[in-house]
Order: C-alpha cells, then structure tokens, then sequence
C-alpha cells in the first residue's frame, strides 16, 4: 500500500475515526451533579443496545438468514471462484445479527471491504457481466433457474426458512465501474466499482436498500465514498473524503430520525506524496552483533547494518478533530497536532536524557501542560445542549518498589470544578461498545497493517 493510504488511515484512527462545531464547546456547563451526569451518560449506552437488540426482530433478517441459507446451497454470484460472493456474505452478516455472531462492526465492515478482489482473476464488470440476469429459486432441485435480462441481477426467492412461495425480491443494479490504478492489489488491473444499487421487496414492500457511490484519485484512492445500507427503519451510512489538504471519515448508525451512533473525524495538512516524500527521513544504523552464519553453520560476531525510514508526521498531518456520540452524549476533540509535536520534539530532544539538568516530573508535567494546551476534549449533552465535562491530561505518580514513575493519563473536570479519572468514570456500563470499537480496531490492524492498541476495559 501507497504510504499515502497509510498515512490518511492511520491519522483517521489515531484521532477517532464530521467535523464537531466550535459552538459546542462554548455551552454551558450541566448543573447536573457527576452522578447524575453518569446516569445520563449510562443511559445513552444502553438505549443503544436495546436499539441493537430490536433488530433482531424485523422481517429483513429472517429473509437474510433464508437468503444465506439458499446461497449456502448454490451461490450463482461465486463466478466460478471458490470464494462466496460479496452479496452472499453481506447477508450472511445481516443475518448473524439474530443469533449475535455479527455487530455493528461487521456491518460497517462488510460495507467498507473490498477484499473480494484480492484472488479474483476476472475484472468486476466481467463478473457482472456474466451474472447479469433473473434467478428464481427451484426447491425441487435445490438450485436456481436462470432467466436473461438486461441491466440487473434479480434473486425471487422465500422470505423464511422453508417458505413455501418466492415472495421476496432482491434486485441489485445500476453498477458501473471505473479502470484505474488498484492499490489493494498490485496484479488486478481491471475496474473498480464506482456505483451501485441494491433493493428487497417481501410481499411487494421494500424493506431493504442498499446505495454505494465512489470517486477515485489517480492512484485508485478513494477520493470520495458514500454507502448507506437501510435495513426497515434502522440505517447504517460510511462518507469518506480524502483530499490533498483534508480527509475526513464519518460512520453512522440510524433508528428513523434518531441518531444512535457516530463515529467520525478528520484531519488537515499536506497529504500528497511530494510533501510526504520531502519529510521522509532516511536512517542508518551500523553495530556489531552476533549472527548466525550459514556457511560455518555458528553463530559469530559480524556488523550489521539496518536502513529504515521515519516520516516528520506533523509536517504532514497538522490539525484534526473528532467526534463520538451514543444517543445525545457525544465526545468531541480538536487539535493542533503539528504545534503540539514541535513542542515534544523541543522537550524531548533527541540527547534529553543526558542533559544533567533533565528531571522527569518536571519534563511530564510540561508535556501535559503541552497537551492540554494543543488538545481540547469536551463531552456534552446534546439533547440538554450543556457540556457535561473537559477531558484534562494530568501527571500520575507511580512509587513501586523505591521507584517512581511518572506518566500521563486523562481525567474528566464537570463544572463544579469535580476531578474523576476516565478509567473511574467508564468502570461499569459500556462493555458492549469498547467490544465493538475493538473489533474495529482488530480489523483495521489486520487490513492495513496497522498496530493499534485495543481499548483497555
């Protein structure tokens, strides 16, 4: 991958992964005592699960397992690869929402995947080409029955398990595909989807929609992308954005009108690869060491040399902001990333512990004051429009053994002035959420080959 790619993803997560407005963090701040803020705070979290759980009981799912189970027996979309298609495992994913083996995450992540190009031989558009047409299910003979058409896939099929008549409809149209550069995968030159439509039909109702819409740079990056799936009344939405100067994320999760989950963010500076390129920094290290030797077949002392390369990172990424909201509490950050790691780098000099005059508590306390300074953290209520708390960096004194430690976490400040550490305050009450950014996260190390750090809960 691109060190452009990596780059924006990598900035995308480190900030939270759409912009919150500046007049939010200028609300007043609860009268609501920290108790009561947590119980609304609390409560956000678990109208969200129970959110969650009234999924499971609309009528899409149960044409979603059925779905899976007919594709589970000929899937006509496999194109002659041994893979599943991706229609057959998005609604494998829909359907795992009833028995809790799919999430949030694997939505998300079933939307956002391109990971069915990877072994394809074939272009996308030969694909669709060649699947283009009416499949009717047969269950005499467990297969389906295929009829031309012109412009669009059609499954009729049962609505339920065992279901007697084919009285539900999935029509998947309108795909068009551009040829560009795929950075996914070096050996695929064939086109990369650039819309697309999805719909089922139970009974002449629709009930599920699916939409996706991208534009490419010219070295196949998405430079926009929108996808929205619609299942009934519950709406999950993915806007990206990356341009030379900002790039930008937003995943969203939708009951009706109802906000139940926001993740989004972005970040400004210089992305593209010439600024990348100049801020590239090439080293050098050469030391002795013991290595093994193939040719005596011991191990022996010889110099070793390693290259590597560090990227000025601030130079490239200088600002960004983030949002995270659960019904109406939201958390939301700006920072000024380039001034805060101008200043690290003015503390921390790369000789700093050789400096006689180096203490360590008074170069923490600085570096907190630097955070504080650059970073801004505030939680508020959206549906009061009061802020419920400031996220503040402070110094921990750890004494262990006749040795102390100094290091930084972060603790919430309400507006009586009340201090409570963010492990305190988030101890009970979102096991169901850290799971689900976790898997996120797990995710996104094992796609871009990233390592980031799980959440801690």
């Amino acid at each position: 991958m691109k060190k452009t790619t990596k780059l924006v993803l990598f900035a995308l997560v480190i900030l939270g992964i759409a912009s919150c407005g500046k007049e939010e963090s200028n609300l007043p701040f609860s009268e609501l005592s920290v108790e009561e803020n947590k119980s609304v705070v609390e409560n956000s979290a678990i109208k969200a699960a129970q959110t969650f759980d009234e999924m499971k009981e609309v009528a899409t799912i149960d044409a979603s397992i059925s779905l899976g189970e007919l594709f589970g027996m000929a899937d006509p979309l496999s194109a002659q690869s041994a893979k599943k298609s991706k229609v057959a495992k998005t609604f494998e994913v829909i359907a795992g929402l009833q028995d809790g083996s799919s999430g949030i995450n694997e939505i998300l992540s079933a939307l956002a995947s391109a990971d069915e190009l990877e072994d394809d031989p074939e272009t996308i558009q030969d694909i669709w080409d060649m699947v283009v047409g009416t499949y009717t299910w047969n269950s005499g003979v467990e297969d389906w029955d295929y009829t031309a058409n012109a412009d669009a896939i059609v499954f009729l099929f049962p609505s339920t398990v065992d279901g007697a008549s084919n009285n539900a409809t999935l029509t998947i149209s309108n795909y068009m595909g551009v040829t560009i550069a795929n950075p996914l995968d070096e050996e695929y030159t064939g086109d990369l989807p650039a819309s697309l439509n999805m719909s089922m039909e139970i009974d002449g109702t629709e009930v599920m929609s699916y939409t996706f819409a991208a534009e490419y740079n010219e070295d196949g990056v998405p430079s926009s992308l929108a996808t929205d799936l619609s299942i009934e009344t519950f709406v999950f939405s993915i806007d990206i954005t990356n341009k030379d100067k900002e790039a930008s994320a937003s995943y969203k999760f939708m009951h009706g009108d109802l906000l139940v989950m926001e993740i989004s963010g972005g970040i400004e500076g210089d992305f593209t690869q010439e600024n990348i390129d100049d801020n590239t920094v090439t080293h050098t290290d050469t030391y002795e060491d013991y290595v093994w030797n193939e040719m005596t077949q011991m191990y022996e002392w010889q110099m070793v040399t390693d290259t590597w390369d560090e990227v000025d990172y601030e130079e490239v990424i200088q600002s960004g902001h983030f949002r995270f909201q659960l019904f109406s509490i939201a958390i939301n950050g700006t920072g000024d990333i380039k001034a805060l790691v101008d200043s690290l780098k003015l503390l921390y000099p790369d000789d700093y512990r050789e400096d006689p005059m180096y203490d360590e508590k008074t170069a923490t306390m600085q570096e907190a004051a630097l955070m504080n300074n650059n970073l801004h953290i505030y939680a508020i209520d959206t549906e009061a429009k009061k802020k419920i708390a400031d996220v503040e960096a402070y110094v921990v004194e750890d004494v262990w053994e006749g040795y102390t430690d100094y290091w930084i976490d972060f603790r919430l400040i309400f507006g009586d002035g009340s201090l409570v550490d963010m492990e305190t305050y988030f101890e009970e009450g979102f096991e169901d959420f850290i799971k689900e950014i976790n898997a996120m996260i797990s995710d996104l190390n094992t796609d871009y080959d990233l390592d980031i750090d799980p959440i801690d809960y």
